[in-house]
């Protein structure tokens, strides 16, 4: 998806990262952001959250990860729209509604689609009526018309100019598609697979069930 969107230039010459805005600044959007801060190298530049908690939730969050630890770089608030790590400033706002967020203004390329909300179509179409160009959800998307895409898998069936919304593979279920490399080798006759995830504030503890 990336290396089809940046392309590839002579080593004189330099192109511009994509703009990227995180809509929905949770788990996923923060870990986002983590991921790419790792990557010196990344074809992003990561400018826009969009968290309802505003610079103050976003700050502490991705600073301070239950799961993760706390994160090396250096998170600061600069102002009531601005968080910055490790100097680099990026702006938060604060909007449940796609079609009120500064995407044309800011020229934002991809958005990280990861409130768990704009998960079909329309929804996640709104980004594009916004202005943004490709949106990528990171839930479990709704609809046949919106491509899943599993690293190592089938990456490379990605086509730029046939979708400009697509699914990430985000979901445990997912881990069941790796099999597909298996089989170029091996006959599989039986199989298990053990996944263990923390839990979320929708997944329901078992152990803590009143009719158990």
């Amino acid at each position: 998806f990336l290396n089809q969107t940046t392309g590839s230039a002579p080593k004189a010459q330099t192109v511009a990262k994509l703009k990227v805005a995180i809509n929905g600044f949770g788990r996923i959007g923060r870990n986002f952001l983590r991921c790419w801060h790792g990557r010196k190298d990344s074809p992003l530049d990561v400018i826009l959250v969009n968290d309802s908690g505003g610079v103050k939730n976003a700050s502490h969050l991705l600073k301070y990860d239950s799961m993760l630890g706390t994160f090396k770089a250096d998170v600061k608030i600069v102002d009531n729209e601005t968080i910055s790590v490790d100097g680099k400033h990026i702006k938060v706002v604060s909007s449940r509604d796609p079609l009120k967020l500064p995407w044309v203004e800011l020229g934002i390329d991809i958005v990280i689609e990861g409130t768990g909300v704009f998960v079909d179509g329309p929804g996640a179409g709104k980004h594009i009526q916004d202005g943004a160009s490709k949106v990528i959800i990171t839930a479990p998307a709704k609809g046949a018309d919106i491509p899943t895409y599993v690293v190592g898998v089938n990456e490379q069936d990605y086509s730029h100019e046939v979708a400009n919304i697509i699914r990430s593979a985000q979901s445990v279920v997912f881990y069941l598609c790796f099999s597909k490399n298996f089989t170029n080798d091996f006959f599989i006759i039986h199989a298990h697979m053990l996944i263990v995830c923390e839990r979320s504030v929708t997944t329901i503890c078992f152990v803590g069930l009143k009719s158990r």
